[in-house]
């Protein structure tokens, strides 16, 4: 891909298609040749708003549809592009321009960080990603196994590189093609954040065995930097280097609350049934957000972007053509974000100095799950979460029932002030047995680490619970 800095692209005013039915058939998981066709019009008629798809796509191109499977869940879950998307664009493109060389749809998940056994496609496939991409005729790709060419960024602000998939650098023509959602780090997780999929994750030998293939996600690697405070902006550099040529938003049913993952049902959208698309990312991603009941610069990622010129995103820069913006608009329930502190129920949270966009919001979203399924009310006694560098830890909490989350802990800038009040060391819970998350965020390690630790704790608390009410029941006999 060329360098496609964007200030200079778009003129005075950008087009946004926005695409809306009333009914779309089938779900993401079980639909016909029927519904294919009716997202196929939905596509063509965004499309050709913005000059038709021979605009952007040439006989002989290999064109790069880069999905949203961040997770490998089934497809009605709604966390992933939607496989009706997925194959009425396939579709659609061998349609408008039939001497198309080869149209390959990929990711890089973040379910592999999860489970070392699952690679990409696994993820897409468990997402119906797969299959739908198969039979309109395209590949399917794991991005992490790809070669990786390494990337300067000119003028960077926070990423001065990161390692690119080699066929993202080969493609001629790469499309975007993100989940309309909430995103509990980014606000919501739309055309500029679906970067997250294609920065390189290096794979490096494994020494746990855990691993199918021998190899592991080095924890050092581009994903895992990407995912703290200046998070947005790492985003907004890459768009110097790899600036999608066409963004193509799914809304056919979309995610409010705590995504990128929901515990709740009330959090899918069902039947929204609205794409947005455009060739500027800007615009797109500020439509999206504004069709969501949003400003347009609520998203961090969009504000800057426009800002340093990537594209336009106020919406007296933007024309929207298709559907009107008013008449559509589904006001989301906005995601919580880092609130944690007294938000969960027997979860006491002792932070200073956290990363808002890593470990609290990690333990945002994956502690929804575990109130969600009544684990969290099992709990006789609260647990501890320390996070964050210089926090003080009282020295009444029980090592068995604390958990040091993130490499931030471990930093003691001025933890001399701490331990003059009396606070105890994060080295002392660790030697009495308080459980040690590492990593920055500690993403991988939360889910493999600390929710079965959380279940374990709840299980043993429900066993004395029951051992209690026994004996309290003998001794009345």
């Amino acid at each position: 891909m060329k360098d496609s800095y964007a200030s200079k692209r778009f003129g005075e005013k950008s087009t946004v298609a926005l695409i809306k039915r009333e009914k779309v058939s089938g779900t993401p998981a079980k639909y016909d040749q029927q519904a294919v066709d009716e997202v196929k019009g939905m596509l063509k008629e965004g499309v050709d708003y913005l000059g038709g798809m021979k605009k952007f796509v040439k006989p002989n191109d290999v064109v790069l549809l880069k999905v949203n499977a961040v997770f490998g869940v089934p497809a009605d879950a709604a966390w992933d592009t939607d496989p009706r998307v997925v194959e009425a664009l396939v579709t659609l493109i061998k349609e408008e321009v039939p001497g198309v060389r080869k149209i390959i749809v990929a990711d890089s998940s973040a379910s592999t960080k999860q489970d070392p056994k699952m690679d990409s496609v696994e993820a897409m496939e468990t997402a119906g990603i797969a299959q739908a991409a198969r039979r309109a005729g395209a590949e399917v790709l794991c991005l992490e196994y790809d070669a990786h060419v390494r990337v300067t960024i000119p003028g960077a602000r926070a990423l001065p590189y990161f390692d690119l998939p080699k066929v993202i650098d080969d493609a001629d023509v790469f499309i975007s093609l993100p989940k309309w959602k909430n995103h509990v780090e980014c606000r919501m997780t739309l055309g500029i954040k679906n970067a997250q999929g294609y920065y390189g994750r290096i794979l490096v030998p494994d020494k746990t065995g855990t691993s199918v293939t021998g190899f592991i996600t080095d924890p050092m690697g581009d994903k895992e930097r990407c995912h703290a405070n200046d998070l947005h902006q790492k985003f907004v550099d890459t768009l110097k280097v790899v600036y999608p040529d066409l963004t193509i938003i799914d809304g056919l049913w979309a995610l409010q609350g705590d995504g990128p993952g929901v515990a709740h049902d009330w959090e899918v959208i069902r039947d929204m049934n609205m794409i947005v698309m455009s060739d500027d990312v800007v615009a797109a991603d500020s439509v999206a957000a504004q069709a969501s009941g949003y400003a347009w610069d609520w998203v961090i990622t969009t504000r800057l972007a426009a800002q340093q010129g990537f594209g336009h995103g106020r919406p007296e820069e933007i024309e929207i053509k298709g559907a009107d913006l008013d008449k559509v608009m589904v006001r989301f329930i906005p995601p919580g974000l880092y609130d944690i502190q007294g938000f969960f129920p027997n979860v006491d949270v002792y932070m200073h100095g956290a990363c808002a966009h890593g470990c609290p919001a990690l333990v945002r979203m994956f502690f929804n799950f575990l109130e969600a399924d009544g684990t969290l009310a099992k709990l006789k006694e609260p647990i501890n979460i320390i996070i964050g560098n210089d926090t003080y830890i009282p020295p009444h909490l029980k090592p068995e029932r604390t958990c040091l989350l993130g490499d931030c802990v471990w930093y003691e800038g001025t933890y001399k002030f701490c331990k003059e009040q009396g606070s105890l060391t994060p080295k002392e819970l660790a030697d009495r047995g308080a459980l040690v998350s590492p990593g920055c965020p500690s993403f991988p390690n939360f889910y493999n680490q600390v929710m079965p630790w959380v279940s374990k704790v709840a299980e043993r608390d429900q066993a004395e619970l029951e051992a209690e009410a026994e004996a309290k029941a003998e001794d009345k006999e």
